[in-house]
């Protein structure tokens, strides 16, 4: 049943007292039985007191999402539902899934807190998702629905290095080698390499020779294009979970790095370079990671610019299988 925006339906204790109330006006026309009569009225009046009083509980009240939720992929994402009292009257019994409010006072706000999980990438388009009372005598049950809400599960980051099996990887090392760079991140040292490379402070400290790497000058930030060509099935997700770190890892750490990736629905152009050290640019590229079909589509490289290509081949795991 629906009576403007919020909805109702009966409890099972609401059908009982409606079946025991059209029983004793039956039995009451059958014996002309005022006492029945009175009785089954009584049952009646209080359906229809507590259809009022849990109408008006839940009046105007608007459940709102404060902002999209994201998290990874195996973890937890805690949103937030704001609940604001706008008649200046008190309401009584408010629950959403897992969360009960007792009250809620004249003109406050409260904050609901609910958690959503997924074990895969991607966007999960949370609806129909209610605010409900049983006051005030559990005879109905009255909710309202929230606005339709997104919550995104980014590929679950896994530490990563670049590998040596893609064509552009050495060159780009040995171009980025000059201090006047950023600090990158460290790799093993290969047998034929320049020994001027080997970290010695980092390497004494265990049984492996480390090659420090260092990004392109500052003015000139390092541009990556990723291409997904040779990627699917578990090769995909692997691919998408080192992406996910490295990117994490660069965020992190402020290094001038960019990325080819779609472009926001009001841009001329499909694709465009996003800085990693922007918070709003991270997100907006995790999310394109969370939405990669299997297979995934080509990516067009970017013209007139310099950059360096991403394959699945490019980087691998830092931490053991």
């Amino acid at each position: 049943m629906r009576l403007s925006s919020v909805h109702f339906r009966p409890t099972k204790a609401g059908w009982f007292v409606l079946f025991i109330g059209g029983f004793l006006i039956s039995s009451a026309r059958s014996n002309v039985n005022n006492l029945l009569f009175l009785l089954g009225s009584g049952c009646f009046a209080l359906l229809l007191a507590s259809l009022v009083l849990g109408m008006r509980n839940l009046r105007n009240l608007f459940p709102v999402w404060k902002s999209p939720c994201e998290a990874f992929a195996r973890g937890s994402c805690r949103t937030t539902l704001t609940l604001v009292e706008p008649e200046g009257i008190p309401r009584f019994h408010l629950s959403t899934e897992g969360e009960f409010l007792g009250l809620l006072e004249p003109n406050r706000v409260f904050d609901f807190r609910p958690v959503f999980h997924s074990e895969h990438r991607g966007k999960k388009n949370i609806q129909r998702y209610t605010l409900f009372s049983l006051y005030p005598l559990g005879l109905f049950r009255f909710f309202r629905e929230a606005p339709d809400h997104e919550v995104w599960f980014f590929p679950c980051p896994v530490p990563a290095t670049f590998s040596e099996g893609q064509d552009g990887v050495q060159t780009l090392r040995d171009s980025s080698i000059a201090p006047r760079g950023d600090f990158w991140m460290q790799r093993e040292y290969l047998p034929g390499e320049a020994a001027r490379k080997i970290n010695w402070r980092a390497s004494a400290k265990g049984q492996v020779e480390w090659v420090q790497i260092f990004t392109w000058p500052r003015s000139e930030p390092l541009r990556m294009h990723i291409d997904f060509a040779e990627a699917s099935g578990n090769l995909l997700e692997t691919f998408l979970s080192h992406l996910s770190g490295l990117f994490q890892e660069i965020h992190q750490s402020g290094q001038a790095v960019y990325v080819w990736s779609p472009s926001s629905q009001a841009s001329s152009s499909p694709y465009s370079w996003k800085d990693l050290r922007s918070p709003d640019m991270v997100s907006l590229i995790f999310r394109w990671l969370s939405e990669i079909p299997d297979p995934p589509p080509a990516t067009p490289p970017s013209p007139g610019v310099q950059f360096f290509t991403m394959t699945p081949h490019s980087i691998i795991s830092k931490v053991a299988d």
